[in-house]
């Protein structure tokens, strides 16, 4: 029979799972997985960032990479909560859209022509800047994956 904390670790790795599984129409062009950046608690207080890839289950680990590829395996023992972080869309479409317009602003003073490359360089201008604020937190909402059960 299965312990408590087993049956949990199983559900937080099948939510790990679907996560990281993508719908029909998006395999028809990719791969089939989509990246799963996590923030994880530890009881010890500290915080990791980094893209999870399993859960291991035999061994009882996370396993994933760090910035740079740096591996990381953490003991299931020592993690308190796990949250997904992820993308708000709608907000990075709004800041992008925002300097595109504002480049073809700038550029109709010049004329329509002065629009278009004024857009074109709003538009690589945006792409930077959501490149340059990857790590602000108003780009991204934090879901919960996983949480240890208190004693």
């Amino acid at each position: 029979m299965p312990s408590v904390e087993q049956l949990r670790y199983e559900a937080f790795a099948d939510a790990v799972e679907r996560a990281t599984t993508l719908r029909f129409p998006v395999t028809m062009f990719g791969s089939g997985e989509e990246r799963l950046d996590v923030w994880v608690l530890n009881e010890d207080g500290s915080e990791r960032e980094f893209r999870l890839l399993e859960v291991d289950l035999f061994e009882r680990h996370l396993v994933g990479r760090a910035r740079f590829g740096v591996p990381i395996r953490i003991p299931l023992a020592n993690v308190t909560a796990v949250w997904q972080r992820r993308r708000l869309i709608g907000r990075s479409l709004s800041l992008w859209l925002g300097v595109v317009l504002t480049g073809a602003g700038a550029g109709a003073l010049r004329g329509a022509m002065g629009a278009v490359v004024g857009a074109l360089l709003g538009a690589i201008g945006g792409l930077m800047l959501l490149l340059v604020s990857d790590r602000w937190k108003a780009l991204y909402q934090r879901f919960l994956l996983y949480e240890k059960a208190s004693s």
